[in-house]
């Protein structure tokens, strides 16, 4: 007698597995909840196993390890996220991952990104053991993607298309930043509120963005003439700041260095300001009672 299977209800296999046959492919769709360690495994019933469903294992905190097949397509939203997962490698057979697929995973210390696909938003939000992080493989880190995670050190490189705003949001531990990026835009909030970020360097940064290190760490910033633009308050409400060179072709702008109350000194050494009436716009060193500008040639 053939058994005939129902798509719109899981079957559990042998290892607690929960999974839909769709169009001759497995789909994970959760697994018991008592479950610690999970292996997908690349076929069940001699079909692939090509993804894991939305939020299949969201919020289940007895999951500690886990370790994804070969012919994993595609996780979807939220399928891991606020599980106890300590580890995760994504291989090279996933060609999508979805929005907020581990955010909240407090214990996840340890993450291989062996996919070229993009960060999705969200991705690693709130993944306070998350350290570090290989960039090297991905072509683009979304929105949030790692906002208030537990990052030290970063290098942005080179196969690096784009960084969305916010994508590094109140990483609070994040302390050094290598940005090789070819993208020289840093988008709007995209290091604000990274308090332990004292230094950086704009050397390869074109355009700096509403808030991109407003409430930051920085202690002196220096700007190059390759850095063609800068928006209002870039450099807000950073405490720690006190000296600023500023060499940039363009006027500094409204509300640029707002609430940086300990900055003392800015150098305007940009061959531009001989052009402007004021190369300096009204409040943009709003609360700043301290600051001389010296203009050097």
């Amino acid at each position: 007698m053939k058994l005939l299977i129902n798509e719109n209800e899981p079957i559990t296999n042998e290892h607690n597995l929960k999974y839909k046959i769709v169009d001759n492919k497995v789909i994970i769709t959760g697994v018991d909840s008592d479950v610690t360690d999970i292996e997908i495994p690349d076929e069940i019933e001699g079909k692939p196993v090509t993804k894991i469903t939305d939020n299949a294992f969201y919020k289940n905190t007895n999951l500690v390890y886990v370790k994804l097949g070969s012919n994993i397509k595609t996780l979807g939203q939220k399928a891991f996220a606020g599980s106890s997962i300590k580890e995760i490698t994504i291989p090279s057979s996933v060609k999508s991952v979805e929005t907020n697929c581990f955010e909240n995973c407090k214990n996840l210390y340890s993450v291989k990104w062996e996919t070229n696909c993009e960060i999705p938003y969200s991705c690693f939000g709130n993944c306070v053991s998350l350290k570090s992080f290989d960039f090297s493989k991905t072509k683009g880190i979304c929105a949030w993607a790692f906002a208030y995670s537990g990052l030290t050190s970063i290098l942005i490189p080179n196969n690096v298309e784009f960084v969305e705003p916010a994508s590094f949001y109140k990483c609070k531990m994040l302390s050094r930043v290598t940005w090789k990026a070819n993208n020289y835009t840093i988008q709007a909030d995209t290091f604000e509120g990274c308090t332990n970020l004292e230094k950086f360097n704009f050397s390869n940064v074109s355009v700096i963005k509403p808030y991109a290190f407003s409430k930051s760490g920085l202690k002196e910033i220096d700007l190059s003439n390759n850095t063609k633009k800068v928006y209002n308050n870039a450099f807000s409400d950073c405490e720690n700041l006190e000296k600023v060179t500023w060499d940039c072709p363009c006027v500094i702008p409204i509300d640029a260095f707002a609430g940086c109350y300990n900055l003392e000194d800015v150098y305007i050494t940009s061959a531009n300001a001989h052009r402007y009436t004021n190369f300096v716009s009204e409040d943009a060193f709003d609360e700043c009672e301290k600051v001389q500008i010296h203009y050097i040639n």
